[in-house]
């Protein structure tokens, strides 16, 4: 059997529980992905012989921005979620997001599809895992200061 390269990641507890602000969720975001080990590119997730996977699968060893927010936000609600993907997006790409606030047609928030907008920033050839950590840093922060 081959040798197994990375390590299941273990769901903790505090994963299992509602977030009740956004804060508390992306610190949980930044919690699975702070080792590089545990990010990918190109996939939501992958099991630990680097076959793709979904988020919530057992076995998973690594994941995207979206995949990871997925493994974490079980239970929060909508709302929250929301709050978090466009904190987000709009740190990973500020004049995307613009331009896609613009062409819309909707004026509700809810219309808007945020997560389409991590799996661009989290796959760009040039995204490396600092600037997932960066990224995510930066939308703590502006939600505590309430940006």
């Amino acid at each position: 059997m081959a040798k197994l390269v990375r390590k299941v990641v273990k769901v903790q507890k505090a994963w299992l529980k509602p977030s009740k602000t956004p804060v508390e969720l992306l610190k949980k975001l930044r919690k699975l992905l702070e080792k590089p080990e545990r990010w990918v590119k190109d996939v939501m997730a992958e099991d630990a012989y680097g076959y793709g996977a979904e988020a919530l699968e057992p076995g998973v060893t690594c994941f995207c921005m979206l995949g990871a927010l997925r493994r974490v936000e079980d239970g929060t609600q909508d709302k929250i979620i929301t709050e978090v993907e466009k904190a987000l997006a709009k740190t990973a790409m500020p004049v995307a997001v613009k331009e896609f606030e613009k062409s819309l047609e909707y004026t509700s928030s809810d219309d808007y599809q945020y997560e389409d907008f991590l799996p661009t920033f989290n796959d760009a050839e040039r995204t490396r895992h600092r600037d997932v950590l960066r990224v995510i840093d930066k939308a703590i922060a502006s939600l505590k200061a309430g940006v």
